[in-house]
C-alpha cells in the first residue's frame, strides 16, 4: 500500500505541469494567482523527487 501511495505526488504533479500552462496564458489570472501555481508545482516536484531519493518508489527513474 506505501508504493502506490507514492504515486499520488507523481500524478499531481504531471497534472499541476498541464495546468500550469493554460494558468500562465489565461488573461483573467492575476500575477499571484500565477505565481501560486507555479510554486504549488514546485511542492510537488520536490515531494516526487525526496520520494524517489529515499527509493520509497519502486522502480527508478
Amino acid at each position: 500500500m506505501a508504493l502506490w501511495s507514492a504515486l499520488l505526488p507523481l500524478v499531481l504533479s504531471l497534472l499541476s505541469l498541464v495546468r500550469l500552462w493554460s494558468a500562465w496564458r489565461a488573461p483573467d489570472f492575476g500575477f499571484w494567482r500565477k505565481l501560486r501555481h507555479s510554486l504549488a508545482l514546485l511542492v510537488f516536484l520536490a515531494a516526487a523527487w525526496g520520494l524517489w531519493f529515499w527509493n520509497v518508489l519502486p522502480w527508478k527513474l
